[in-house]
Order: C-alpha cells, then structure tokens, then sequence
C-alpha cells in the first residue's frame, strides 16, 4: 500500500524544526566556546548566561516535545511545553526520568546511563543549569530593574558566576603548587601551565558539553523517536579536548 503523499503543511513543519534544532545546536555551540575562553568580570557573563539560557532551554524542550509525538504518539505538547515557562531546572529532570524510564528498550542504554549517573553527580553542572534557569525565569533584565529601582533579592548574572567560580577555586587549589612572580594561583598539579581562571573556565565548558553530549546521544541513539534520531545525527559534533586552547 503506497504512502500517503507528503503534504506542503507536513513540509513546512519539517522545515521549521530542522531550523529549531540547527538554532538551538549553534547557541550550544557557542555557549561552550565562550566558556571554555571566558575571562571573567569582563562584562562577558551576561552574554554568556544569555546563550546557555537560551540554547538549554530549547534543547530540553525540543527533547520532551520529541519524545511526546514520536514515542509516546501524543500530539505536539504546546500546552505542556508552555507550562514550564522558562524553568530549566524542572525541565532537565523531568527529560533524564523520561530517557532513564527508556534506557533499557534501545541499544547503548548502559552508556547513557554511565552519562546521566555522571551528570547527577557533577555540582558544577547543577550550578551552571540553576544560574541558567534563575536568570531565565527573571533574571534577564537584572540591570534594567536595578536601575529602575525594582524591589527583590536576586543576583546578578555577574555576582551568580563570581560566587562559583570562588567556589570552584576553593575546592580545587593545590595548597602545594608554587606560585610564579605576578601570577594568580593555579589549580591542579604543580607545573599546570594555565592560570586558576582558565581551568575554571574549562572545567565549566567541560560539564556544559557533557550535558549536551549526553542529550545530543539519547536522540542519535533512539530514545527520543526516529525524528530526534535523525536529527541528532545531523548535528552531532564531538566537544574538543577540554584542556586544549
């Protein structure tokens, strides 16, 4: 029995969701580039925060959208997808639980599960998605409400950044590393070549890229449906060694 024929609607939305997903994949993209270059309290952390936010947004979102049409067979979930705002904390745990609840139908499942197992155990990446999601749901125009003398208690992108790189520093600076003349401390083994602020950089761009990869494989490897596989595929691009320039 022949196919029906591809419609021009049916052609129109294909179009517009291989636009979303090579948008998405290029805020993504871009994000990790910066941070893995990022000097920080140079002004590049509202930039930063603005692309994170936005390229993870629209990554979880199209993964649970995806996994409702094609696997589940549900319609497109406008409602559902709109009722979590811009709640990116909510919505990375609620798309593991779904590809969790289906390691076990596709194969690879047992490297998934080594990825998320990682990803839950990473407090840099918990940090990066809060800081995402806090700025997402309000903190987008901290400046403008400040200088309008808006009533409230949150952070600055600036200050939310500033307090985990500290923190970053103050878990992992080697107390025995000997410092050069006019040189902030390093982190790591004595003899490490890049500066406490460029391993930070790096070690953030190394669990936002972990995050990607892990969602970038559920698609390649099926657990979204035969669309997200397909298009996972089409946008697979391999993070660069963290620790090179």
């Amino acid at each position: 029995m022949a196919s029906e024929p591809f419609s021009e609607q049916d052609l129109l939305l294909a179009i517009v969701l291989d636009d979303e997903v090579a948008a998405t994949n290029a805020l993504l993209r871009e994000s990790i580039d910066r941070l893995r270059r990022m000097r920080w309290l140079a002004q590049d952390e509202y930039v930063l925060t603005a692309l994170l936010a936005a390229g993870m947004e629209r990554f979880l979102k199209l993964t649970l959208a995806l996994y409702r049409v094609d696997v589940e067979g549900a319609p497109w979930p406008a409602a559902e997808l709109k009722s979590y705002g811009h709640r990116i904390v909510d919505l990375d745990l609620q798309c593991r639980a779904l590809i969790r609840n289906r390691l076990g139908t596709v194969d690879y499942g047992e490297r998934l599960a080594q990825k998320v197992n990682a990803l839950d155990e990473d407090w840099r990446l918990d940090a990066v998605l809060a800081l995402a999601h806090d700025y997402a749901s309000g903190g987008r125009y901290f400046n403008l409400d400040y200088l309008g003398t808006a009533e409230g208690t949150r952070r600055s992108p600036r200050q939310r950044w500033q307090r985990l790189v500290d923190e970053i520093k103050t878990r992992w600076l080697d107390p025995k590393t000997v410092l050069a003349p006019e040189e902030e401390p390093r982190i790591g083994a004595p003899g490490v070549v890049s500066t406490a602020g460029g391993e930070v950089s790096r070690s953030l761009a190394s669990s936002v890229a972990a995050w990607r990869d892990f969602y970038l494989s559920s698609w390649e490897y099926g657990v979204c449906g035969n669309r997200a596989e397909r298009l996972g595929q089409q946008i697979a691009w391999p993070y660069p060694d963290s620790t090179a320039d």
